[in-house]
């Protein structure tokens, strides 16, 4: 099915699901790397690479145990009913040089992928 809009995967992964209707995802690259695979990456339309956390600039962000259940950590990935952090900043990105690596890395992964930055 093909709509007229898309929707965002956040940073929480990408559920099965929505495969279905992948023309119209739009996968989220964070930098907690939840739910990122290159198998999600080479069906999105496009990949968001999402810098920081719009409510809590500068902090990162932080899922409580209680909310990360069998089904969260599934798909992200992690231990159920553990605490996850997503830091600030990337990492891997400290300069402009690693940030076009990783825009690098999704065209290699989906080269017809639109990449955009939030």
């Amino acid at each position: 099915m093909r709509w007229n809009s898309f929707m965002s995967t956040g940073e929480g992964g990408y559920p099965s699901q929505l495969m279905e209707c992948k023309e119209n995802v739009i996968t989220q690259v964070a930098t907690g790397y939840f739910g990122v695979e290159e198998e999600t990456i080479q069906a999105a339309p496009i990949v968001e690479f999402k810098y920081a956390q719009g409510a809590k600039p500068g902090l990162g962000g932080h899922l409580l145990a209680a909310k990360a259940g069998e089904e969260v950590a599934k798909l992200r990935g992690s231990v159920p009913f553990v605490s996850l952090f997503s830091p600030f900043p990337f990492h891997s990105t400290y300069s402009v040089e690693d940030h076009s690596k990783h825009l690098d890395w999704i065209e290699t992964v989906n080269p017809t992928a639109l990449l955009s930055v939030k």
